[in-house]
């Protein structure tokens, strides 16, 4: 007599599913005896389950376990027509419960149903008319239900499979299908091929430089120590890199594991990650006796243009493994579908252009380097077409470095965990390695002197530069020329537009009309985003100093605002802007005036603050001037071709596009041959979203 265990899911009662099906199936098949097992429901529920069974004239027995490995061949009586429902009460996985009671049993199967789907040769949201999987052995069965992200169920069928018990996985959506019959390699009938399509989500690629014999077993020992699991392993023949993919949640562990293995700094350029990976496996036996298995694999990945970043397979071709971008993952899918099971056209995928990506490195992390990680984040996430990955995060110390692309979600936790001391040679040598296979930006965002010091370096080693620091870029006319020549020498771009107005199109506008042939005059503008705000601001009630300490607190200004009120910062503006229409110029010839007292230069920023208030009367002296002429105060820059080049308080027109635009905007009139009446660029002058406009535009025409 067989004894056919039912193992029946709690879903099963609580997603409203008619159970009649099932009941039917169970009589249908009840050859000899019926166990049904559940876990603990509402008894309302397990009482309409009875009755159903006993409408196919089955006597209905109840039996109450703790646990499922209680179970006796005594307590199954030997008559015919009985179904014995058992309900286990220390169990987690109805299919845990199912597969302990039949391993006690014997002569006995076991049924394990689902309430979503069957096995398929792919995943039936990719393909509706998916086949169900006729036959499967153990081994094939523990990997696809591993792939498919339920490794407690396939754990939980293991007492059953210890007992050569033979398993059928069905859906309750069609009790009437046997489903897939899982059973012992040794009593299938041989199988060459491709069984289904399987895959896994939430991966994360670890490549490890330079990794020999020697290393390799500190790695996987390492892993072992952390309890850390790997599902794809690869290494070519003649590379010395190792590459191994891991869960997501496991990805943080494991990178410090492994740089526990080698000093801080070479970990950080030696261990490589990629998040964002999906494993797509072709899941088989003895594909090795059929000729063109793994040409099919990858013929049908190439034939959907997706992009392999890792590949696995073991010596009996029992299955094929390929690590992808998981936004390509559908496409994979479909293509593999249609080249092994015939299901659908290879004309039916959808177009996939080429990705363009560029990678960027950042040195500065404050105000503006942290909008513009944002921002890069949210660029990626939008686009399908264009990627950008940064690998290197850096502060005036440390750094972040993963050649693989860091997380954006976690940076700022990766950073306070794994950041190393900056090594700027490292660096270099890193990089163009990179600049072989990809384009790379290095992005300054810093206020330093040090970080332009790297900017020809990193152009002669093929990378491009984009500038947000003004230091960078107001030098010397003979430095300034020496950047552009090495750009033009490397192929490579220099980008410094967020330098002249933030997000204002300045400098593209003056390169363009100078790329024209155009004649440009003179430049005026009111460049400082801080004091078009502050004198935008002043009147009667609300002094000077106080709309200084305002600036400071709303963080339009720099922490130590004689940056902005001394003039030093339009002046570096100028300078620049002057490198395209009186070259030679430097910040120290330009005649600037200065908006605070001599004597508060040098100065604590407290002491600084308290004896701004002497400015008070003097601003509010020229403002009342200016507005009983009908003008306005500002502080504007000019720049002409003739040499002048000063910044100073001027009484502007209300008319004057110097003195259009909301508080805080800049706004610049370029005067030239065609523009006699001048050209005028208005707009937000100041803060870290307009700035991180113009670095993306920069990098985006790299990308272009």
């Amino acid at each position: 007599m067989g004894i056919s265990v039912h193992a029946l899911p709690p879903e099963a009662f609580w997603n409203e599913i008619s159970l009649e099906g099932f009941a039917k199936a169970v009589a249908a098949e009840n050859d000899g005896c019926s166990i049904v097992t559940v876990l603990p429901v509402e008894e309302a529920r397990l009482e309409k389950l009875e009755e159903l069974i006993e409408q196919q004239g089955l006597e209905v027995k109840r039996i109450l376990l703790k646990l499922a490995s209680e179970m006796d061949q005594s307590m199954i009586g030997t008559e015919t027509g009985v179904v014995y429902v058992c309900e286990c009460y220390d169990e987690i996985k109805s299919a845990q419960a199912g597969a302990r009671i039949a391993a006690g049993l014997s002569d006995s199967s076991l049924m394990i149903w689902s309430v979503s789907d069957f096995l398929r040769t792919v995943d039936s949201a990719m393909d509706r008319n998916a086949e169900i999987i006729q036959v499967l052995n153990y081994e094939d069965a523990i990997e696809l239900l591993t792939f498919q992200s339920r490794p407690l169920m396939a754990q939980a069928l293991r007492p059953a499979m210890k007992m050569g018990i033979t398993i059928h996985y069905r859906c309750l959506k069609d009790p009437s299908s046997k489903g897939t019959l899982i059973a012992p390699a040794k009593s299938l009938k041989p199988f060459c091929g491709v069984k289904c399509i399987c895959s896994m989500k939430g991966i994360t690629l670890i490549s490890v430089n330079d990794a020999d014999s020697s290393i390799a077993e500190q790695i996987f020992n390492a892993l072992k120590n952390a309890r850390i699991d790997f599902q794809l392993l690869a290494r070519a023949g003649g590379d010395s890199s190792l590459t191994f993919s891991v869960n997501d949640s496991q990805a943080s562990a494991c990178r410090l594991a492994i740089r526990g293995l080698f000093p801080s700094y070479e970990a950080s350029f030696r261990v490589k990650t990629q998040n964002g990976i999906s494993i797509i496996t072709a899941l088989g036996e003895g594909m090795a006796k059929s000729s063109g298995m793994c040409g099919k694999f990858f013929g049908a990945l190439g034939a959907a243009q997706v992009v392999i970043r890792a590949f696995s397979q073991g010596l009996y071709e029992k299955s094929i493994c390929a690590a992808i971008d998981t936004a390509q993952l559908p496409v994979a899918i479909r293509s593999l579908d249609t080249a092994f099971f015939g299901n659908g056209k290879v004309d039916q995928l959808p177009e996939i252009k080429n990705r363009k990506e560029v990678f960027v490195g950042l040195f500065g992390i404050g105000i503006v380097g942290t909008e513009l990680l944002s921002r890069i984040d949210d660029f990626n996430r939008k686009e399908k077409d264009r990627s950008l990955v940064v690998c290197y995060i850096a502060n005036s110390t440390r750094c972040l470095v993963d050649l693989g692309g860091i997380d954006l979600t976690s940076w700022r936790s990766r950073f306070d965990c794994e950041a190393v001391q900056r090594k700027p040679e490292l660096l270099m040598n890193a990089l163009s390695e990179i600049r072989q296979m990809h384009q790379i930006a290095m992005v300054d965002c810093t206020a330093s002197e040090e970080i332009p010091n790297l900017y020809a370096e990193l152009m002669d080693n093929g990378i491009n530069v984009v500038a947000a620091n003004k230091l960078g870029v107001c030098r010397s006319q003979e430095e300034f020329d020496r950047l552009f020549e090495f750009a033009k020498l490397h192929n490579t771009q220099f980008g410094f537009e967020a330098t002249v107005g933030a997000g204002l199109p300045i400098i593209r506008t003056l390169r363009g009309m100078l790329l024209s042939g155009e004649v440009i005059d003179e430049v005026q503008g009111v460049l400082s985003g801080t004091l078009s705000w502050v004198l935008s601001s002043l009147d009667p009630q609300h002094s000077f100093s106080s709309l200084v300490k305002q600036a400071r607190t709303l963080g339009y200004c720099e922490p130590d605002p004689r940056t902005d009120l001394s003039g030093l910062d339009s002046a570096r503006k100028a300078v620049i802007i002057s490198h395209f229409i009186c070259p030679g110029r430097a910040v120290e010839e330009v005649k600037r005036e200065e908006l605070f007292p001599a004597d508060l230069k040098d100065v604590p920023l407290e002491e600084f603050f308290a004896g701004l208030s002497a400015m008070d009367e003097k601003l509010e002296s020229l403002r009342a001037e200016a507005q009983a002429d009908g003008k306005v105060l500002r502080y504007v820059c000019t720049i002409s071709s003739k040499g002048k080049l000063e910044c100073g308080l001027q009484k502007v027109s209300i008319s004057s596009p110097l003195a259009c635009g909301m508080p805080g905007d800049c706004s610049s009139v370029i005067y030239s041959e065609q523009y006699d009446d001048g050209l005028c660029i208005i707009g937000d002058g100041a803060g870290a979203g307009v700035t991180c406009n113009a670095i993306m535009m920069d990098i985006c025409r790299i990308m272009e």
